[in-house]
């Protein structure tokens, strides 16, 4: 997942899964996963599934991405999962 910070009074950061397109040198929206991972300040990271690229775009292009992502994803239905730290790939728990 390749998770960017944006500026926003709710969003941390907001990712996707993507490919490294080398004709264009840039990363490319993973349309057949659709997947979209946002990092919330105050109530921990969200993936929300089948998400299109147009829908994705109109989020982290828009001038508030937390309303643009409750206008746009949430009332849209798309399926979602709250990430839980411990199973996330090279999660490591301190060892105090």
């Amino acid at each position: 997942m390749k998770r960017i910070p944006v500026e926003s009074s709710d969003v941390k950061s907001i990712g996707f899964y993507a490919y490294f397109d080398i004709d264009t040198d840039g990363y490319k929206f993973d349309m057949p996963s659709g997947t979209l991972e946002v990092e919330f300040h105050r109530n921990g990271i969200y993936t929300y599934f089948d998400v299109t690229e147009a829908d994705y775009n109109a989020v982290v292009h828009s001038e508030s991405i937390g309303k643009a992502l409750h206008a746009i994803v949430k009332t849209r239905g798309y399926a979602y999962s709250k990430v839980v730290p411990e199973t996330r790939v090279g999660y490591q728990k301190d060892s105090k």
